[in-house]
């Protein structure tokens, strides 16, 4: 029986030991005979085994058995092995290297020609982590590119991006698969967020290249893309302008587009002339400045309007979404609207709805000028309420396409820059309603456009405070006055916020958040910000999933976006349970955004709520409390506890208190030639002035005195037995027992201090409290019994005088 029992044991073991669960999923993943259910279960295992497994599965040949799957013809099983060999690939140089030579970037870029979006991400997905192992970038975690190990692997990582950029153009590519090589380079190129590519994509004409496509319209090309492919290759551009770092690249990149556009507009073919237009029109929602610089080229305004004029349908699109964006800075676009404007208003009188809706929306551009300025409006009062209902019927029409419902949104995104427009628009239930659900099935440009009326309805954007001196010394030189309208005030934009909310705006947002664009995410970032400042729509937050797409804003967007992100998920976490809005590990995420809240550059609010958003975080577990440490969390909390604020100091020193839970901390405060403990007994002496910040340190104290280098410290301060005497006759409670605390650790730790308490008013204090009744006071009673003990074991009282 012991035999039989020991067997079954082993049986048991090697059942369910990784090896044996491997053998297992390849075994029923390629069992033909089995059934569909089941070979799609290994499947999904196989790829959750490739991401939490990969060296298990790398040893056990998962490499040998799945390459060959990438020629079947069942999509599914192709995607399974696809993100299985991507999750190998993660964060290892030497599986990488294993992988690229087996698979072959013509087996990946095979993949990329089938008209399968999930399988071209995937592909995408793969080919990027990849070239991370083999160059040490991580984004997630914001570590850059290790130069040694990408100048070992230069060849390999050179082929892989010359192959990319050779891609682009490939015919054979489908338009999911140009859209996620669009995003490699997009992720790639920069050297900042990728691999310092640049300079290696100038010479290898990579900005040509996406120019090409973003001169792409699915009529006359044949290329093959999608409705998002020219919003990628816009992304793509501004993400590599941005990333410039002299004004000789800056002149090269200008030179490159020149160069393109010019030679496209050079041409005799009216076809060629299209393709400039629509390429310039990618630029301009792009890198703007570079856009701009070319819509000044000899030629190129007059085709423009040209085109606008004809009387072909196509040509009348394209120039119109060429004059909306040629228009986005008023300064520079004076030219174009007076100009264009007979042209414009001609073209809204059309027929055709894709050319109204497009006139439309640069109308309302037109009439948006004046932005925020009440009294500097460019149309008279009411039309921009006229054009904003124009705009209305398209987008609560569930009839029209996709396309006529994004345009009429991006005429709103301009329009509710008038506080008259937002308070008509979150009147209407059924327009908020049509913006949400449009948000759903929007293409990157459309997000943009969704993001910005969220952001003008919810007054989200920088608003300058001009000084009263300023407004009369303008006035007095006769300069105009920028002046906020009357519906552009607090209790306006609270009404509006809370309409959003209820119409379900965070569940929108939410969604907006897939989004590539830096800009669109700080966009959103801004509304999260905006609608948190009330404590009762953070539930809501929390119960929308708002809390986990706020996470990945904060390391993902532009710099102010990141601020607006993490001081949004501050104020989440300090009204909500943090186990409950941030469960698991997200906690520990958590805290490197809000200590990034705590540089002195942020404003005050961001550091006061920050400190008390980790007070509250500090509780959750031990876990939490060393990645605070590891983070370098103790430098940050205890530099605002000598700031001046009288909150901020407040709060940090709150901070501190929870952190003293962490014995490291204490041993900070005790072993240290430091005025810590002093400062913490002072702050004990405020409770006049603050009694939390009197609460926060006494508490702090009271840890602190349990420790006999914490006791001498204490009695190193001159006033100590004078703010501990304050302490133990105030008449609150708490305060009063902590104090006690104090009192009687040091007592019972040193009889020289046990002597001056015996000798001075304080006995007298110790015996009264001794005998109180009160129910308020019994921990402080107990507290002083236990000084009154002291005493008598140092034989300072007997034990008649302690009755």
């Amino acid at each position: 029986m012991e035999k039989l029992s020991a067997r079954i044991q082993q049986m048991s073991k090697e059942r369910h030991s990784t090896n044996s669960r491997v053998s297992q999923m390849l075994k029923a993943f390629f069992d033909q005979q089995a059934d569909t259910e089941k070979r799609q279960a290994a499947a999904n295992n196989l790829c959750i085994l490739g991401r939490d497994n990969p060296a298990q599965l790398f040893e056990a040949g998962g490499v040998e058995v799945l390459v060959p799957v990438l020629g079947w013809k069942e999509p599914e099983y192709v995607l399974a092995a696809v993100r299985t060999l991507g999750g190998m690939c993660a964060n290892n140089e030497e599986r990488a290297k294993a992988i690229m030579v087996a698979v072959g970037f013509p087996g990946l870029q095979q993949q990329l020609t089938k008209d399968s979006e999930d399988l071209c991400i995937a592909t995408g997905y793969f080919i990027m982590t990849m070239v991370c192992a083999l160059t040490g970038l991580n984004r997630k975690e914001e570590k850059k590119v290790d130069m040694i190990r990408l100048n070992a692997n230069i060849q390999a990582v050179g082929s892989i991006m010359k192959a990319i950029i050779l891609t682009l153009t490939d015919t054979k590519l489908s338009g999911f698969g140009r859209d996620a090589v669009i995003d490699l380079i997009l992720k790639l190129v920069p050297r900042t967020t990728g691999i310092d590519w640049i300079r290696r994509f100038f010479d290898e004409k990579g900005i040509s290249a996406l120019l090409k496509i973003g001169g792409c319209i699915q009529e006359l090309t044949d290329l093959k893309i999608t409705s998002d492919t020219r919003g990628h290759v816009a992304l793509a551009l501004n993400n590599i302008y941005m990333d410039l770092e002299s004004d000789k690249e800056r002149a090269l990149f200008r030179e490159q587009c020149e160069n393109y556009t010019v030679t496209l507009l050079d041409k005799d073919d009216f076809d060629s002339k299209i393709q400039c237009v629509v390429a310039l029109t990618t630029l301009l929602q792009g890198p703007f400045d570079v856009g701009n610089h070319i819509m000044g080229t000899k030629g190129m305004l007059e085709i423009m309007l040209v085109m606008a004029g004809s009387e072909e349908v196509l040509p009348q699109k394209i120039a119109v979404e060429a004059i909306i964006q040629a228009s986005t800075k008023p300064d520079k676009s004076k030219a174009i609207l007076e100009l264009g404007m007979p042209i414009l208003k001609k073209l809204f009188q059309s027929k055709d709805d894709h050319i109204k809706v497009r006139a439309l929306a640069a109308l309302c551009k037109t009439g948006s000028s004046g932005g925020t300025d009440a009294a500097g409006k460019a149309m008279a009062d009411g039309s921009t309420v006229k054009l904003a209902n124009y705009c209305l019927k398209y987008l609560k029409n569930p009839d029209k396409d996709m396309d006529l419902r994004k345009w009429a949104a991006e005429g709103l995104a301009y329009l509710t820059l008038d506080a008259d427009v937002k308070e008509k628009l979150c009147e209407d239930t059924e327009a908020i309603q049509a913006i949400v659900e449009l948000s759903k099935k929007a293409d990157e440009l459309g997000i943009y456009g969704i993001a910005t009326i969220f952001v003008n309805l919810t007054n989200s954007y920088d608003k300058k405070e001009i000084m009263p001196e300023l407004k009369e010394l303008a006035k007095f030189s006769k300069q105009h006055v920028p002046e906020e309208a009357e519906k552009d005030q607090r209790e306006y934009i609270q009404k509006r916020v809370d309409s959003l909310v209820k119409n379900n705006i965070i569940s929108a947002l939410v969604g907006l958040t897939k989004t590539q664009s830096m800009t669109t995410k700080e966009l959103i970032a801004r509304v999260f910000f905006t609608v948190t400042d009330s404590k009762e729509h953070r539930g809501v937050i929390v119960q929308q999933g708002a809390a986990k797409v706020l996470l990945p804003l904060t390391s993902e967007c532009t710099d102010e976006g990141k601020v607006l992100a993490a001081h949004a998920l501050a104020r989440v976490a300090i009204t909500t349970n943090p186990e409950i809005a941030f469960p698991g590990q997200r906690c520990c995420e958590l805290v490197r955004p809000l200590l990034a809240l705590l540089h002195p550059e942020c404003e005050g609010l961001a550091n006061f709520e920050s400190l008390m958003a980790i007070t509250n975080l500090l509780t959750v577990s031990e876990s939490v409390r060393q990645r605070v440490l590891k983070e370098g969390g103790f430098a940050k909390i205890e530099h605002w506890c000598y700031e001046e604020h009288e909150m901020i100091k407040r709060s940090a020193v709150q901070c501190m208190l929870n952190l003293l839970q962490c014995e490291e901390v204490q041993k900070l405060f005790l072993t240290t030639e430091t005025d810590r403990v002093k400062l913490m007994l002072l702050y004990c002496g405020e409770h006049e002035d603050d009694m939390e910040l009197a609460l926060a340190a006494t508490a702090a104290t009271a840890i602190l005195s349990h420790e006999e280098s914490g006791t001498q410290k204490i009695m190193q301060v001159k006033s100590w037995l004078d703010i501990l005497k304050d302490i133990v006759v105030h008449d609150h409670s708490e305060l009063q027992y902590r104090g006690l605390i104090t009192l009687a650790n040091v007592m019972e730790k040193d009889k020289e201090a046990a002597t001056k308490v015996v000798e001075g008013e304080l006995l007298e204090t110790l015996i009264a409290i001794s005998q109180l009744e009160d129910f308020l006071r019994i921990k402080a009673k107990k507290e002083a019994i236990r000084a009154l003990a002291a005493a008598q074991k140092w034989e300072l009282i007997k034990p008649a005088e302690a009755k």
